[in-house]
């Protein structure tokens, strides 16, 4: 994510390795300026020569400061001051060569010609590192100069000196080219080392995400059975906990998995038509308890004229956003009220853009809070509330987010009078969206007569899909394994098959190979990829293998409902081959 930290940090490094080129060629820069002073004295009042080598001592005098302060304590003031020094050095060796320029000798002309190209060409010949380019960037204005001087007739002696201050600068502009391409080297194979450890990172992420939602299955699906067949208040109660902390927990590892994901920018986005007034009210809905046991009024406000904001929008990514600034709103308020505001405006360059503030007031910050409040891991600490739970990457996480979306994500805010969250998106209008059919994944559907085949290595997994179906009174089966699915599956048909994506013996794609190859069968099962895999593009990647549906673990009940529903899987059971 792109914040002043960063900046600072891009800056030192950008800082280090000029000191480390020009570090290198000191030697040649010494000898380069020694030359052409000399040069130049033949030409202009010594005066003037010494007034341009003192000003390059005194910027070089000042660099050196400031590289000694920055190796302390680096700040934007130092690099400014810096840069600045460094494009004096640059200024007061053209300005000798305009002097000379001016000169009414020829010799003194083309010396002065030459010293401007030679300073001139070095960023090009820096940003190509070509040694060749180099050379023949100084080379052929030296030829075309020698040869100008011959058809003028210049024989003054001084000719000599302008050989001798080109090759001088012709070798100083090779070494800086060939010490800054070693440096530029260095610096893409230790981006290159970075960009390995992020991927590494990801796949660490990513393979302890699957590990950890593989028994967090278990724990959040007996947690379910057991809030269904409570008798009492307290067992309800005690499986409600269960099942909160488990979701709290599924949380905080999509927190950490997400973060990986943006630093190492494989954050994927889906956009589709939606409903940003209910999505706004959805979320408000989905925090009003929250906020009502902290006595806390939580509203929505829409501009009278905006009857209508349907735009194209990653509804998931808003959401996300939408929930953490809530959420985080609840927790920093002790009294008052909190508003969620959602406009459209007009933009020049963008078509449209999308603003949604969160504004509460709560014990607001300091302007040292509000600057580290995006970053990774941060939190307002509060000794007194001690309201900040969890990672502390919900507020970093929705900043990167909203970059992701070419967005931004602000916060203003006061200590004791509230804080304001802005985020800002761009977007592209569309009429209004037909409305959509609503789902009623709580209530247990009838399947009588169905025959759902459950696949997973995993014992415990086996169970709680078993358990979940046996309340739709389908014929359920289970394998522990895709080697007994297959076994299964040439023994009997099956109407539906939960097959797990990763198993030891057989993984789930590979069995689904296999079974469009039974003979035993009449007509092919719908597929339902059950994985702990949860990256974007995971249910489009099973659809393109042949599969009909996706779930993710940890698996809930609803959702496993509202699937089987989406596929056709309902009473009453139809002809087999239809569905």
């Amino acid at each position: 994510m792109l914040d002043l930290d960063r900046i600072k940090i891009a800056l030192k490094r950008d800082m280090d390795e000029g000191v480390l080129a020009l570090s290198d060629d000191l030697l040649v820069r010494t000898a380069s300026m020694c030359a052409t002073s000399a040069i130049a004295i033949f030409f202009i009042p010594w005066q003037w020569v010494a007034m341009v080598v003192m000003a390059i001592a005194c910027a070089e005098l000042i660099e050196k400061i400031c590289v000694h302060i920055a190796k302390r304590s680096f700040s934007l003031a130092v690099y400014v001051i810096w840069m600045m020094c460094n494009q004096m050095v640059l200024a007061a060796i053209c300005s000798m060569a305009m002097m000379l320029v001016v000169e009414p000798s020829v010799t003194g002309k083309l010396v002065g010609l030459m010293i401007l190209i030679g300073c001139m060409s070095q960023p090009l010949m820096v940003g190509v590192s070509s040694i060749a380019l180099s050379y023949g960037c100084l080379i052929i204005p030296l030829a075309i100069g020698w040869c100008m001087a011959l058809v003028i007739g210049s024989t003054e002696d001084s000719l000599a000196l302008l050989v001798l201050g080109l090759s001088v600068l012709s070798l100083r502009t090779v070494l800086v080219t060939h010490s800054t391409r070693s440096v530029m080297q260095a610096r893409n194979n230790a981006q290159a080392k970075a960009d390995e450890a992020a991927i590494a990172k990801t796949r660490f992420m990513t393979a302890i995400s699957h590990e950890i939602r593989t028994p967090l299955n278990g724990i959040l699906g007996i947690a379910e059975l057991t809030r269904d067949k409570a008798q009492t208040e307290d067992e309800k109660h005690q499986a409600d906990i269960l099942i909160s902390t488990s979701e709290n927990l599924k949380n905080l590892l999509d927190d950490v998995l997400d973060q990986a994901k943006i630093e190492a920018g494989q954050m994927q986005l889906t956009y589709a038509a939606g409903d940003v007034r209910a999505l706004v009210r959805q979320t408000s809905s989905l925090f009003q308890a929250n906020a009502q046991a902290k006595h806390v009024e939580l509203r929505t406000e829409f501009r009278p004229e905006e009857s209508q904001m349907f735009v194209m929008m990653d509804r998931l990514r808003m959401g996300q956003i939408l929930s953490n600034l809530v959420s985080n709103a609840i927790k920093f308020t002790d009294q008052g009220s909190i508003v969620i505001k959602a406009c459209l405006h007009a933009h020049p360059k963008l078509g449209h853009e999308l603003e949604l503030r969160v504004c509460d007031t709560g014990r607001g910050m300091t302007k040292g809070e509000a600057a580290r409040l995006f970053q990774d891991f941060a939190q307002v600490d509060d000794q007194q509330h001690r309201a900040a739970k969890g990672t502390g990457l919900g507020l970093s996480i929705s900043r990167g987010l909203a970059l992701a979306m070419n967005g931004d994500l602000t916060v203003r805010s006061e200590l004791g009078k509230g804080s304001e969250f802005v985020l800002t998106l761009p977007c592209t209008r569309v009429e209004r969206l037909a409305d959509a059919p609503t789902t009623r994944g709580s209530e247990i559907p009838d399947l009588a007569g169905w025959r759902i085949l459950a696949v997973d290595d995993n014992k415990t997994n086996c169970y709680i899909v078993s358990k979940f179906l046996a309340q739709t009174k389908a014929t359920v089966l289970v394998a522990n394994g895709g080697l007994a699915a297959l076994e299964v599956l040439k023994e009997q048909e099956q109407d539906v098959v939960l097959l797990d994506i990763s198993m030891p013996d057989m993984d789930g794609p590979t069995v689904f190979d296999q079974m469009q190859s039974l003979s035993s069968m009449s007509y092919m099962p719908k597929v339902i990829a059950l994985t702990a895999h949860t990256h974007a593009d995971a249910r489009r990647n099973y659809r393109r293998m042949g599969m009909d549906g996706y779930l993710s673990k940890p698996l809930k009940k609803s959702r496993l409902f509202d699937e089987l529903g989406r596929l056709g899987v309902k009473s009453p059971k139809p002809n087999p081959h239809k569905i």
